[in-house]
């Protein structure tokens, strides 16, 4: 292995140290809650300590309190240890709790639960600064809710009822209260109901101050007592007493009271409440005289929070909430008490929401709003008044811009200082992320060539990530991971020195050797040489600067701390300088000596093997007890260091004498003797080289092969691999151009004629005689077999089953001895019976293609059924195999196919008789060819084997290869032909699938099979390449959570015997009822149905059910059946196990009325496959509908279920005119794979139809671990199936459902998931979470990963696999909406502390049905998945387009795609599809504008011109003027010409002045015409009337008949003509009336 460079090891040490101390900072709110910190490592619960920047948690052995940093989930302290503290008398204890001042610590131990949450136990107080463990009572008695006070100086704490004070200045011990008693009098503690109702324990409050105890007495006095039998290990039970309230029965009597720590009076203080009120909670504010008691009424639906006066007794009301159904008292919690406000979440306006008081109880401000609720209050920032209420997730697209906006500023700055390619991000394995690195590798900096930002962090999860490995521009790895995956390793860290990168090793507190307090000097000198040995190019120690007060003198940093002072420590004189540490100059040592060999091989490569055998032998362990080595393994680790140290000395020496007289240059390489070196196939030799002059300081070389199909080289070792010729060249690492070569000749190894027993190739049968020609066994051919053309030659034909070629002579001189026998064989026999290929006489011992209809391949050795040994391979008929068997008496049996070794060596055959099957060619089942049957009286090895393969032909070694997508295969070929033209061709039916060169190098393009044609020497061999996708052992795909909003109990039952419910189902009804059934117990029990009749927003049990259902065997199945004629039969299904009842089959009822009423169970088919009763599971796993041969539905439908030996049956069910069921006998419908059933474990079968309708998907959990989960189908309703194959690991899981997404057409499959711990297949595996995956049918198929997987709920079962849920029933809406159930322990606490009681059982655990309600958008868009940009910028582009100058058809349909458009992108259910479709049928729209038809302009009116005046142009003065024979000459715009005449229907075109309506007078001598907007004159005369001249002017003028001013006005006129209009116009009319009446 090549060791890099070492050189910036000791600064990159000292810089990472000060980079930790430089780049440290507090820890906030925002970021706790954004997930950048969490609890990384198994130490139970978390407790925050107040300088936010660190957490305390017990360790594992709950002997220890350790501080943890939140920056880096490290431990960085220990604040107890009950090993080294003064008088600890414990060496465990249960909990803990922590002054504010950090002085004194209670632990407690030997807890005694009470109720769910309350205890008591035995508490002890731990002085820190005394290093002193002490009781805190001096009385026998246990304690409860032990209570600090603010200033850390006195603890409060109940015994029997009554409060009690320890005061540590004094070491003295108050009682508050004297008249505790049980079942009468409770001081602070609180009552069942209490606990039960609010879960609260303690009611107990210190004022800030330290000077005032409140406390809530309850007098339970009167209420009634309940008795419980309690089973202990006498012969009778004892009773247990306690206080138990039932509906209606009185509750205790609460009263709140003040205790003066320094007057010791105890006073009432009076709430303002009715007596049955409740007092949940009280806590003081920032204010010494202000206790906030919040009260609520008996019904809980009104709150009222109160000021308190301890010490005058004054209440004031400073908030009340009520709600008409009730008031959360949870939210009583997210009363936070701040210097200017508090907080409180309430519903107020139908949500609940987080809201702002004054602190005189005025709201100030809402703070959240949305139709949304708050279900968790996280905290508040006082200084930027901002509330955190959410994280982000990683990749989602506000995550993104948040971080792109901040790592553009950084690199801004960077690049600006110059600082930016010296500059890393720095990324914990804990949060390597895929978007993280994609988000790194976006930001860039400089011209022309862009630098992008490097990253750097510690990974000890390589080998499950090692994508993420791969982009860490400098990753440091740990030596605990290192020692663990050596192998892995060394292959990434391989991979980023060919890929430039970096790669270091680290430790850190745990390790061992390391180099912390109590580690031996050595151990640090170990460090460097270790970390060098393992190819690290430098080291890193991980430490926190954890001073204790006087670092010279103690030394209580020790076992799990990182103590990073006890590597430099201050000096206590005036100079203040820093002394070294013993350890920190041994890691110097250590960095020096690597530096030393670093250079002795820069500069000397001659030395680089002595380097590196030295760095061999460096241990990677040594004797160790918990945290450190023992006093023998630091006394061994010495010695070693020790000889390391003496023999790089004499490295040293011998580095400086060649470096005096070495040369550089190299004369020549020369390779030792012959030129031309033969071997045998599977041959080796070691070749040797001199490299003159022998004082070359780099004398190195490198060895390569010409043809490694022929022989392969590794450091001068030669291995012979396939016949033919192979240069070797060895060349100068100092001077290419100084090499040698050699020919190597291998030849096909050969069997020595004394091995060769008998050897038949059927190639000269004559008659029925077999002549054997290698030896006297002869033999005899069945009358019905013949010879036809075989693998070579003529082969063995056995027509008839069984009936072969029987040898006269037995081979029992080879029985118990060494032996090896090899044939031919293509069987057309069907695999569902005993195939055996050659037997011994007596047929008891066989080479069997398959044993036995339930058994695989392998060699029986006797008649019973379990007389087998497996050597499973998946024969087919009708294809040739070259099947070899060894018999090596001192190992084993081995089986080899087609050359390879088929499983492991069988070491039965060493100890027990066997018979070789010899004898018999062509044995029961048997029928097919048979050909080159050649018996040995040896081992033969693997080359000899391949040799015994080849006959005349192109001898391909695998014809059947299974070739990785992406990768290649080399087709190896043997041509052996008498032909002159040996040139071999190669060809593929389907390149796409599998492509092939001229050389025959096969490379995969994509998953499935294609056929290669091989032509050669006269002979054609197919060889079917399989391609498949490289698997992987758990789920690679991101994975979202799913929100709390989305799920809902169905029924979750606490200490009940309904405490763990079972699998559920779930079907919905062809009404939209949904209809859930499920077993109360694991597996089987009484069914509980329930139905919902509102889409699963609430549920009811049904309690009308058959009395049978009570005797459910296992977990019931529901399925809708269409009947036909519009009618449905709801099928309720339950297999019968191996359980209480005893009886076989499976049990059906059904019902025809929507689920209201329920047929008894009937048994079915008891007894079948030759059982007399026959035990089902899960029956049916499936039950599908199946079609006829045109595709429709037809009234059949096909059940499946599996027994325990993992054999899948199917039954089909039909009704008879009565609708009566028929289920047909069961059958074996995987017979054809049964090795891979077996195998695999298949059941639990899932089945669903292609998105087309005509293929039927099967989806099956592997119960056999490690092994992934399986798919198969069918094309033809059931009645064959393809091969089963494994699925990818995102998909590896039990009890598979699948449901097609309407929207997208996308399939969603919820599952139990299976997590393998070391990221490959092996037994540390275990069941996870309720999990479901999202990905197409294609995915499936192609067995691709798929897109996402949600986790639908936390399983937190203690058992030791964990798991118990994930059997789901499932179904989903039109609108996509897909609602679920399953079972599971889903309550994390409630787990625990069964588990924790040291008394778990995982099937009485609270177990429960869980509901999940969703649809895929909701998840995508939540996550980031969903990107609006198109849609929105096509929105903006058109948003403002007008109907104006478009057809109205066009436009309507433009403005309803941009309405709908609108409406998907405001809608953040939509899927992306959705959104991508409305962005087509908008930009469709839009594009399909049509403009309007352009109406050809009209010519308008240019000139008139009088051609006729009218008949009468002389008037009389009074008359008016009549236009009758007027005609008009009319000249248009476009230059054409119109004679219009005046008439009645051409005067509506006229207008004249004067009007027509006017009388002439003397003065008028013209009369205008207007037509089309242009004017002519009409000449006129009129005369005056003489008579008219001498009359008084009594008539008005016409003025047109409007009223001008000076007109006289008829008022009462207008009035009626208005009074009238308002009859026709109504209120219009009525308007205008009132105006004239304001006027």
């Amino acid at each position: 292995m090549k060791r890099l460079g070492f050189g910036a090891l000791l600064s990159f040490l000292l810089v990472g140290s000060l980079a930790a101390q430089n780049g440290s900072k507090r820890v906030d709110l925002k970021e706790i809650t954004d997930g950048q910190f969490r609890q990384v490592t198994n130490i139970g619960e978390m407790r925050s300590m107040p300088d936010g920047e660190h957490y305390t948690a017990m360790n594992d052995a709950r002997n220890m309190i350790i501080k943890y940093s939140y920056r880096t989930g490290n431990p960085v302290d220990t604040l107890f240890n009950t090993e080294k503290a003064r008088e600890c008398t414990f060496d465990k204890f249960d909990g803990y709790t922590i002054s504010s001042t950090g002085h004194h610590i209670l632990v407690w131990r030997d807890t005694e639960p009470i109720y769910r949450r309350s205890f008591k136990a035995n508490v002890y107080d731990y002085d820190v600064r005394r290093n002193y463990v002490k009781p805190i009572s001096d009385s026998k008695g246990k304690q409860m809710i032990p209570t600090f006070s603010p200033d850390g100086r006195m603890v409060a704490y109940v015994s029997d009822n009554n409060i009690w004070i320890r005061k540590f200045d004094y070491d003295t011990e108050v009682q508050v209260t004297k008249d505790g008693e049980m079942n009468k009098i409770l001081n602070g503690i609180t009552d069942w109901v209490y606990e039960e109702e609010f879960a609260v324990t303690n009611l107990m409050a210190w004022s800030p101050n330290s000077e005032q105890l409140a406390f809530v007495r309850f007098d339970e006095s009167e209420v009634p007592e309940y008795s419980m039998q309690m089973f202990g290990e006498g012969l009778y039970p004892g009773y247990y007493n306690y206080k138990y309230p039932k509906a209606g029965e009185k509750n205790s009597k609460v009263t709140l009271h003040s205790y003066d720590v320094t007057t010791k009076d105890t006073k009432e203080l009076k709430v303002p409440v009715e007596a049955d009120s409740y007092i949940p909670r009280i806590v003081f504010t920032n204010n010494d005289d202000q206790l906030a008691v919040m009260t609520l009424n008996r019904h809980q639906n009104v709150f009222n929070m109160y000021y308190a006066n301890p010490k005058s007794g004054v209440f004031r009301l400073i908030l009340r909430d009520e709600n008409k159904a009730y008031v959360d008292s949870e939210w009583l919690n997210s009363i936070h008490f701040y210097a200017n406000s508090f907080s409180y979440v309430n519903e107020q306006d139908g949500y609940a929401h987080i809201y702002l008081y004054s602190p005189t109880g005025v709201m100030q401000r809402q703070v959240t709003k949305g139709n949304w609720d708050v279900t968790a209050f996280l905290g508040y920032d006082e200084a930027t008044k901002t509330t955190v209420k959410k994280r982000l997730t990683p990749g989602s697209e506000e995550w993104t811009t948040i971080w792109t906006a901040f790592l553009n500023d950084l690199a801004d700055h960077l690049y600006e200082k110059g600082w930016f390619n010296d500059a890393y991000i720095g990324i914990d394995e804990r949060g390597f992320n895929k978007a993280a690195f994609d988000l790194i590798d976006s930001i860039k900096r400089g011209i022309p060539t862009p630098l992008k930002l490097k990253s750097a962090g510690a990974m000890d999860g390589f080998v499950e990530k090692k994508d993420l490995a791969m982009r860490v521009d400098d990753l440091n790895v740990g030596s605990i991971a290192v020692k663990a995956h050596p192998q892995q390793f060394e292959e990434i860290r391989q991979a980023r020195e060919d890929a430039g990168l970096r790669t270091t090793i680290y430790t850190c507190t745990g390790h061992k050797p390391g180099n912390f307090s109590l580690s031996a000097p050595g151990e640090s000198y170990w460090t460097m040489m270790y970390s060098y040995s393992v190819g690290g190019e430098g080291y890193l120690r991980w430490a926190y600067d954890s001073w204790v007060e006087n670092p010279l003198e103690d030394t209580t940093h020790n076992a799990f701390e990182a103590g990073d002072c006890f590597l430099v420590f201050p000096d206590d004189s005036e100079a203040k300088v820093t002394k070294s540490s013993t350890r920190f100059e041994k890691m110097a040592e250590g960095v020096r000596d690597v530096n030393k060999l670093i250079k002795m091989k820069s500069d000397v490569p001659s030395m680089a093997a002595k380097v590196d055998a030295l760095m061999d032998s460096v241990k990677p362990t040594y004797a160790s007890s918990a945290y450190y080595l023992t006093d023998a393994g630091k006394q061994e680790l010495a010695s070693d260091m020790n000889t390391i140290k003496t023999k790089i000395a004499e490295l040293t020496e011998e580095y400086v004498a060649l470096k005096k007289a070495g040369v550089t240059e190299v004369d020549s390489v020369s390779i030792n003797g012959e030129k031309e070196v033969e071997l045998q196939q599977g041959g080796t030799t070691q070749l040797e080289v001199t490299v003159l002059p022998e004082n070359g300081l780099n004398n190195t070389v490198t060895w390569s092969t010409d043809n490694p199909a022929v022989a392969v080289v590794k450091d001068g070792a030669v291995t012979a691999k396939g016949s033919g010729r192979a240069v070797i060249t060895v060349t100068s690492n100092q001077n290419e151009e100084k090499k040698d070569s050699v020919t190597i000749v291998v030849k096909e190894a050969e069997v020595e004629e004394g091995a060769q027993v008998s050897y038949y190739s059927f190639d000269d049968v004559k008659g029925q005689k077999l002549e054997d020609e290698w030896g006297k066994r002869d033999g005899t051919l069945d009358a019905s077999c013949t010879t036809e053309a075989g693998k070579s030659g003529k082969a063995l034909n056995v027509t008839q089953d069984g009936k072969g070629a029987v040898i006269t002579q037995t081979a029992g001189d080879l029985n118990d001895k060494d032996w090896t026998i090899s044939y031919w064989v293509k069987t057309t026999s069907e695999f569902n019976k005993e195939i055996s290929v050659l037997e011994d006489s007596t047929k008891a011992f066989s080479f069997s293609l398959k044993m036995a209809a339930d058994r695989v391949s392998g060699f029986r050795v006797g008649n019973n059924g379990g007389d087998v040994l497996s050597y499973q391979y998946d024969f087919e008929k009708d294809k040739w195999y070259h099947i070899t068997w060894v018999q090596d008496k001192d190992q084993g049996l081995a089986m080899y196919v087609n050359g390879t070794r088929v499983g492991d060596i069988n070491a039965w055959t060493k100890n027990n008789p066997i018979k070789t099957p010899a004898d018999v060619i062509g044995g029961t089942g048997f029928t097919g060819l048979i050909d080159e049957v050649k018996v040995y009286n040896r081992v033969l090895n693997e080359s000899e084997i391949l040799s015994a393969m080849k006959v005349k032909g192109l001898n391909i070694a695998d014809t059947n290869p299974t070739v990785n997508i992406g990768e290649t295969y080399q087709i190896t070929t043997n041509l052996i032909t008498d032909a002159e033209d040996k040139t071999i061709t190669y060809v593929s039916n389907k390149p796409e699938i599998a492509s092939v060169n001229e050389d025959g190098l096969v490379t995969a393009n994509k998953k499935g099979k294609a056929v290669i044609t091989v032509t050669g020497g006269g002979y054609t061999e197919k060889v079917t390449v399989n391609c498949k996708k490289v698997l992987y052992a758990n789920s690679r795909i991101p994975q979202y959570e799913l929100a709390d909003k989305y799920l809902k109990d169905i029924e979750k039952a606490p200490n009940t015997p309904r405490q763990y419910l079972g699998q559920p189902d779930m079907v919905q009804t062809k009404t939209g009822r949904l209809i859930t059934a499920y077993p109360t117990g694991h597996g089987h029990g009484p069914i509980i149905m329930q139905i919902s009749d509102d889409e699963g927003e609430t549920w009811t049990e049904k309690k009308d059910i058959p009395a049978s259902f009570a005797t459910c065997q296992e977990t019931p199945t529901l399925y809708t059946l269409d009947m036909g004629n519009g009618k449905e039969r709801i099928m309720l299904i339950s297999a019968c196990p191996n359980w209480d009842l005893q009886r076989g089959g499976w049990d059906t009822a059904y019902s025809d009325d929507d689920g209201e009423t329920w047929t008894e169970y009937k048994n079915h088919w008891p007894s079948f496959d030759g059982a007399e009763k026959k035990h089902t599971i899960v029956a049916m796993a499936s039950l599908v509908q199946l079609k006829d041969e045109q595709g429709n539905y037809i009234q059949k439908w096909m059940g499946v279920f599996h027994d325990y030996g993992y054999v899948n049956f199917k039954s089909y069910l039909t009704f008879d005119e009565d609708g009566n069921e028929q289920w047909s006998e069961p059958e074996r419908y995987l017979a054809d794979y049964r090795s891979i059933e077996s195998k695999y474990g298949i059941c639990e079968v899932g089945m669903f139809r292609s998105p087309d309708g005509k293929r039927i998907m099967a989806l099956a959990r592997s119960d056999k671990k490690p092994n992934l989960s399986v798919m198969f189908y069918s094309d033809d309703e059931g009645k064959t199936w393809s091969k089963p194959e494994e699925m990818q690991g995102s998909l590896a899981g039990e009890r598979h459902k699948a449901v097609y997404d309407p929207i997208s057409g996308r399939l969603l499959i919820t599952f139990r998931e299976i997590v393998y711990k070391d990221g490959k297949l092996d037994n540390n595996w275990m069941a996870g979470d309720w999990v479901a995956w999202v990905g197409t049918y294609e995915d499936l198929l192609e067995q691709n990963e798929g897109e996402y997987r949600i986790l639908i709920e936390e399983d937190w079962a203690m058992n030791a696999k964990s798991g118990d849920t994930g059997y789901a029933g499932i179904l989903v809406l039109d609108d996509g909406t897909f609602i679920m159930d399953s079972y599971g322990h889903f309550d994390e606490e409630f787990s625990k502390n069964a588990f924790e009681s040291g008394n778990y059982n995982v099937r009485t655990d609270l177990c429960y049905i869980k509901q999940a309600k969703f649809k895929l958008g909701e998840i995508e868009n939540e996550n980031g998945l969903i990107d609006r940009s198109a849609l929105e910028a096509k929105i903006n582009e058109v948003k403002d387009t007008s109907a104006e100058g478009y057809t109205d058809t066009s436009y309507a349909a433009f403005a309803k795609a941009l309405t709908d458009a609108r409406t998907i992108f405001a809608d953040y259910s939509a899927q992306q599809i959705q959104i991508d479709e409305a962005l087509k049928v908008l930009t469709s729209a839009f594009e399909g504008l049509e403009e309007r038809p352009v109406e050809p302009e009209k010519p308008t009116v240019e000139k008139v011109e009088i051609k006729a005046n009218p008949a009468k142009t002389e008037y009389k003065e009074g008359e008016k003027f009549d236009p009758k024979g007027l005609v008009l000459t009319v000249t248009m715009s476009d230059g054409t010409t119109k004679v219009v005449a005046y008439g009645p229907e051409t005067a509506k075109d006229f207008s004249f002045n004067p009007s027509l309506n006017t009388k002439l007078t003397a003065d008028t001598k013209k009369v205008t015409v207007t037509y089309g907007g242009q004017s002519a004159d009409v000449a006129v005369s009129v005369k005056a009337d003489p008579s008219e001249d001498k009359k008084p002017n009594t008539e008005k003028p016409d003025k047109g008949g409007a009223v001008q001013t000076g007109d006289n006005f008829n008022v009462t006129l207008l009035i009626g003509l208005v009074v009238l209009a308002g009859a026709v116009a109504g209120g219009a009319a009525l308007t205008i009336f009132k105006r004239n009446k304001r006027k």
